[in-house]
């Protein structure tokens, strides 16, 4: 039985009040369903879509975005007021709370090298970005006020507010040449991504898991509104939560979106319930993961094959070792590097090991080593987007 409109409204502006930061169209039609067992029959009032229905009521809903990015916000009014209240205050405590989990960095500010020189200031200046007001400014004024409107104030939006380190050399000084990295994404011998040893980054992203593991499932989470290319947010996967940006809109599978993770180098499909806000304490220390490739090698073939990309995972992957900058490229912003493994009781030249061991794989002359389009696609900046698996790039 269809109700009358008026039921209809005071059910829908239950639903948009008690639901604290707004509902997409979904989101309603899904809550009005689980609640009232039937869906919402808009075309029973003469309307022949869900979005034309509800500008008819606007004394309970205002609509705010466009397009495929609207939300649903209640229209409060007087008899409305004091639950509309309660909700808000409701969220203020939680928000409070989420303050007090901040403390997750008092333990370091004791440390001698703590990463933060007070409680909410982010972390210290030799490890901070850049991003000046000015740039913050200048995102904002290409954004719709309304659109952001409910983003949480202290939270990070844009990809383009974490800095970026192109080179290490703007980061360390080397150790006699050598500088302690660890191999965090191989794609190929010519496609891998490493992180400088750096104990405030740790710090800091134990602190990160510490906050956002205290979090309740529904605390923070990212709005449907805001899975938008070059948005910030903290994916949880394995496990543990990574700094990311999203980097594909359309829904890969069932509610997930992909995720470039800056700080390791890797790309991972998520569940949108597994996406959360980044909070702006936690982007104020640069990207960790830096483009890198093996100097002096080159493949038989005109790809790598999947023996040697595997012997090198194996090898490498996840562990502390030691790199050679022998070149660094400022066109692709990359670093052509000599890897040393050093857990055997001789230090041992990677490159020399996939000689050895794989038939398919040759020393060159070149620093570079080989270079043709089939070992330079999918660039670099194409596997940040999403694009290329293992599959499509090894024969």
């Amino acid at each position: 039985m269809t109700p009358d409109l008026k039921t209809l409204k005071e059910d829908i502006r239950a639903i948009l009040i008690s639901s604290k930061n707004g509902l997409s169209i979904s989101q309603l039609e899904k809550d009005y369903n689980k609640i009232n067992g039937e869906n919402i029959m808009y075309f029973s009032y003469g309307f022949t879509s869900m979005i034309d229905f509800l500008k008819s009521i606007s004394d309970v809903v205002s609509l705010r975005g466009y397009g495929n990015h609207i939300l649903l916000y209640p229209v409060i009014t007087k008899a409305t007021e004091h639950i509309n209240y309660m909700v808000q205050k409701q969220r203020k405590s939680s928000q409070k709370q989420h303050r007090f989990h901040y403390k997750a960095f008092e333990s370091l500010r004791n440390h001698t090298n703590s990463c933060l020189d007070e409680p909410l200031s982010g972390l210290d200046n030799s490890f901070t970005s850049n991003t000046s007001d000015e740039r913050a400014t200048e995102l904002s004024d290409f954004e719709d006020d309304a659109f952001f409107g409910h983003y949480p104030p202290n939270a990070m939006r844009h990809v383009d507010e974490i800095v970026k380190n192109c080179s290490i050399t703007e980061e360390v000084e080397p150790n006699e040449g050598y500088y302690p990295i660890r191999i965090t994404y191989i794609q190929t011998p010519y496609k891998l991504y490493f992180q400088l040893k750096n104990i405030r980054f740790e710090k800091a992203n134990n602190a990160l898991q510490q906050y956002y593991e205290s979090l309740d499932e529904s605390d923070f989470v990212l709005n449907e509104i805001d899975i938008r290319k070059t948005r910030v947010c903290v994916a949880k996967f394995e496990g543990k939560w990574h700094r990311a940006e999203i980097v594909s809109e359309e829904l890969d599978g069932e509610d997930c979106c992909k995720v470039f993770c800056f700080d390791y180098g890797e790309v991972k499909l998520v569940n949108r319930k597994s996406l959360k806000y980044l909070l702006k304490d936690f982007g104020s220390f640069s990207r960790q993961a830096y483009r890198g490739k093996i100097a002096y090698i080159q493949p038989k073939g005109i790809r790598w094959s999947r023996m040697c990309t595997q012997k090198l995972k194996d090898f490498v992957h996840g562990i502390w070792i030691y790199g050679k900058l022998e070149y660094y490229s400022l066109e692709e912003c990359c670093h052509y590097i000599s890897l040393f493994h050093t857990y055997t009781s001789q230090d041992i030249n990677v490159k020399d090991y996939l000689i050895s061991n794989c038939t398919d794989v040759l020393e060159s002359s070149d620093v570079k080593g080989k270079q043709s389009r089939a070992l330079a696609i999918p660039t670099f900046k194409m596997l940040e987007q999403g694009f290329g698996t293992n599959k499509e790039l090894i024969d």
